[in-house]
């Protein structure tokens, strides 16, 4: 079985991966294993085929709650729409 390799999303995720270690690593404030966590909830939406902004949006989802990281820094470096940004802020009210 042939998959499509999808070269910007991949660099995309991938970007989101180290910026979310980066992030927890310098000022994150949990002790529980949020990248591991994040990391677990984005290849999930990821293997029911959601889109990379998706996965992207998953792995960050901790970020605003969890660390000194802004919205607007995740804007800023991810260019999230206003839809992602939604499952970002939504996380924080449930």
């Amino acid at each position: 079985m042939s998959q499509t390799i999808n070269l910007d999303g991949d660099l995309k995720v991938e970007k989101a991966v180290k910026f979310l270690v980066k992030a927890i690593e310098t000022s994150g404030n949990n002790s529980k294993p949020v990248i591991l966590h994040s990391i677990r909830v984005a290849f999930f939406l990821e293997k029911e085929s959601y889109s990379n902004n998706v996965v992207v949006a998953a792995l960050l989802h901790d970020l605003i709650e969890d660390s000194a990281t802004t919205l607007k820094e995740i804007g800023d470096n991810f260019h999230v729409s206003s839809e992602h940004s939604a499952i970002l802020i939504l996380h924080l009210l449930l």
